[in-house]
């Protein structure tokens, strides 16, 4: 085999595209769908909160409220 067909065959062989990796190819049932909320502040600004944020600041606030009450 000459350096070029050695060459041509190496080529061919790294871009099949017929390879895949068996786990990239599964999507899982129970992934979910995050809601994304925007909000816009008064001095103009944008803030992109998920719920999960949003729930997480709620029960540091209420954490806070707690504390302060004791």
């Amino acid at each position: 085999m000459s350096l070029e067909e050695a060459k041509k065959k190496s080529t061919k062989s790294n871009s099949d595209e017929e390879v895949y990796v068996t786990g990239s190819m599964v999507e899982s049932s129970k992934e979910k769908k995050l809601k994304k909320f925007n909000f816009v502040t008064k001095d103009g600004r944008h803030i992109h909160l998920f719920k999960e944020q949003i729930n997480n600041q709620k029960k540091l606030e209420e954490e806070a409220k707690a504390e302060a009450a004791k």
